[in-house]
């Protein structure tokens, strides 16, 4: 297709005129008749071809060629220089015209107008996209789409594997590759490498992760496990606690909810004694060495007669690395 305008000669002109021998006769005359279809027809005929090749110029720049809506997947055609493809449907695929037909410059607009769905633009035949088969296009977004006669370039492509968020983003700064400044991060959800994964929260070293809630307590600091347990092996409240084994006096098993990666894990549990006048400086709750990934039993001792005794309630915390 070329350049938008195509430049126009003048025809019909006459460069050459009849001489004028000084004669008064009919030949020599100037009559209107004359200058008008030597001179002003022609002028006149390039003009109005001018004025013709301006407009359909005008509609091959970028916008100057309107919208298409469509809802179904699309196949650009030659004469949508210029045109904004306004893509509404679901999973669609449209296909971009054959640079070697529309030839150096030719440009055209896509935009995605569905609200999650992503859309796919594929190159005509075996011709690429920024040196790929096709680009994907994320859900609001568009761009241009340029030729050098051979294949097809984009500018404005949002790269899809930057992030994803279900509603808009606005934020103060989210710094990764690049910098995005707005107002504030407001999303359903997060995805990608700007979540810390649970081998990130473990080693506790990165700083430019989001911590989601369901990783949080992959980290060392975190508790992974904690149970308040009643004078009869009953689960008062606990964290991560699936169910307490009553192995008789003072002696019992908590199973965690989640094992440990090894018997490699701490946990500390304190005697409580509710009673008037009892003396809590007397009992020592203890960990056994039956020590398990996924279970600790929880021995009390009362160090006046050293007998395994139910305490009022026992409290347990227990930190380490989960499997």
């Amino acid at each position: 297709m070329g350049a938008p305008y195509t430049s126009v000669a003048i025809s019909g002109y006459s460069s050459n005129p009849p001489s004028d021998d000084g004669q008064q006769t009919e030949a020599n005359r100037g009559k209107y008749s004359t200058i008008k279809t030597k001179l002003g027809d022609p002028v006149k005929t390039l003009a109005e071809t001018m004025n013709t090749n301006i407009l359909a110029a005008v509609l091959k720049m970028i916008g100057g060629n309107g919208i298409t809506s469509t809802a179904i997947s699309y196949q650009v055609l030659s004469t949508d220089q210029g045109k904004l493809i306004y893509s509404t449907g679901s999973g669609l695929t449209h296909t971009t015209p054959d640079a070697t037909d529309v030839d150096d410059p030719f440009v055209f607009g896509v935009k995605n107008a569905h609200a999650s769905s992503t859309l796919t633009v594929d190159g005509f035949g075996a011709q690429t996209i920024n040196g790929a088969a096709s680009v994907t296009i994320q859900a609001g977004d568009g761009c241009l789409f340029f030729t050098d006669g051979t294949n097809w370039f984009t500018t404005g492509l949002f790269p899809a594997a930057s992030l994803t968020l279900s509603a808009a983003l606005v934020a103060d700064t989210i710094t990764g590759n690049t910098s995005v400044t707005t107002a504030a991060l407001s999303a359903s959800t997060v995805a990608g490498a700007a979540v810390a994964t649970q081998a990130q929260q473990e080693t506790g070293s990165a700083t430019d992760r989001i911590v989601s809630p369901g990783r949080q307590h992959f980290h060392q600091s975190a508790a992974k496990g904690w149970v308040q347990i009643d004078a009869n092996a009953g689960n008062v409240t606990s964290y991560n606690v699936s169910s307490i084994g009553d192995n008789g006096a003072g002696t019992f098993t908590v199973n965690w909810g989640t094992d440990f990666f090894s018997t490699a894990y701490n946990v500390q549990a304190t005697p409580v004694l509710t009673s008037v006048g009892s003396d809590a400086s007397t009992y020592t709750s203890q960990i056994s060495n039956s020590l398990a990934a996924g279970t600790t039993q929880v021995v009390t001792v009362n160090h006046l007669n050293f007998a395994s005794t139910d305490p009022n309630f026992t409290m347990g915390t227990a930190f380490g690395d989960h499997a």
